[in-house]
């Protein structure tokens, strides 16, 4: 793809997006900010995810530090004119994840992820509660813990959440589990995956689990989560409780400046955190085989 066509794509992307939402997009000039484009954050976060599908690859996934995140329209183009940033660690890990075989998964597959992800999001509100410990006086934890913890923001949906209330999302994922009976072999199964894998990251030093977070909420579990919902088949009313959460959580995260990522980015994670990535990864290959 030459470099004049990936600027044509661009282009097209905005102007589509400016399209949908009723947006007046500026004129396109390379030191036009992209905040005075006429798109809104939670439009860009939506075209840099239409761009990675159309071009293959996201030039900031690695960037880390925000360093490189484009400012001007003109940054924009030149970043996908270089080709995708070096990946470290645990974004490799990241990628292996999203690179599954989610697309062919079945329902009983999707299910026994779900069972994976329960343990993870136990796991995930651990890491939440130790670095409001690390960081008592941390207002952007405290928001995030409360849009994690003790929250209606899934609330309602039928058979694991009455209106308006409140639970954690571990908590959610629990009852979601409820919906749908399985044999008793299966969940005895999936229930030693998920707590050898608690048992596991539970062993890891807690500052190492604290600086996770960014990795979780500032891009990895969005991009695990759009993956996912690429398994084609959704119907069981777990699937659906399932489906809900995950396109939810995209929704809290996405939004670069205001959403979940923008809460914990100030404590940059680092390649210490590629073990809890890797675990993950483990135990949903375990809870799933045919992800492989």
């Amino acid at each position: 793809m030459s470099d004049r066509t990936k600027r044509a794509i661009i282009t097209t992307a905005m102007m589509n997006l400016a399209s949908e939402n009723e947006r007046n997009l500026a004129t396109l000039s390379d030191d036009l900010k992209l905040t005075e484009s006429g798109l809104e954050s939670i439009d860009l976060a939506i075209l840099i995810a239409r761009l990675e599908e159309e071009v293959g690859f996201d030039p900031f996934f690695a960037a880390g530090d925000g360093d490189d995140v484009p400012i001007t329209f003109g940054e924009l183009v030149s970043a996908y004119e270089k080709g995708p940033a070096p990946i470290s660690g645990y974004k490799l890990i990241i990628d292996e994840i999203s690179s599954l075989n989610w697309s062919n998964l079945t329902e009983e597959d999707v299910a026994r992820v779900a069972w994976a992800y329960y343990h993870f999001s136990v796991q995930f509100r651990e890491c939440l509660e130790i670095a409001r410990k690390l960081h008592p006086d941390d207002e952007h934890l405290l928001r995030l813990d409360r849009e994690e913890r003790n929250t209606d923001n899934l609330s309602p949906w039928p058979g694991v959440a009455k209106p308006g209330e409140k639970m954690n999302h571990d908590e959610f994922m629990r009852r979601t589990l409820a919906l749908e009976k399985i044999p008793s072999i299966r969940e005895e199964s999936l229930s030693e995956i998920g707590t050898a894998y608690l048992d596991g990251v539970r062993a890891v030093d807690p500052k190492v689990r604290a600086l996770a977070l960014a990795s979780y909420e500032d891009g990895g579990l969005e991009k695990t989560f759009r993956a996912i919902l690429k398994a084609p088949s959704w119907s069981g009313p777990l699937q659906q409780a399932f489906k809900h959460f995950l396109e939810k959580h995209i929704q809290f995260d996405s939004d670069p400046d205001e959403g979940h990522g923008a809460l914990c980015r100030h404590l940059p994670p680092d390649d210490s955190v590629a073990p809890l990535w890797a675990a993950f990864k483990k135990m949903l290959i375990k809870a799933a085989p045919n992800l492989q």
